[in-house]
């Protein structure tokens, strides 16, 4: 989770130059909670870590194809 909120904040916050969505809405404790709320969430999350995380996929089933929801990608590979 602090991964992903990390991510969109260096990533977006940029073009949307909106610092309470960036600080305020996107939480690493809400998207914890979001998770322990629903465990299906994590069901379509993919993770490559080879002793350090070097990158995320959550992909969702829409009728015949996957649709990449969200990607993490370490900047340094």
């Amino acid at each position: 989770a602090e991964i992903l909120i990390f991510s969109k904040r260096m990533n977006y916050r940029s073009i949307f130059q909106n610092d309470i969505v960036s600080f305020n809405e996107m939480q690493v404790i809400k998207l914890i909670k979001e998770y322990e709320k629903d465990d299906k969430l994590l069901e379509n999350i993919e993770v490559y870590d080879d002793g350090i995380l070097k990158g995320m996929i959550n992909c969702k089933k829409s009728t015949k194809t996957w649709e990449i929801q969200e990607l993490y990608v370490d900047p340094f590979l």
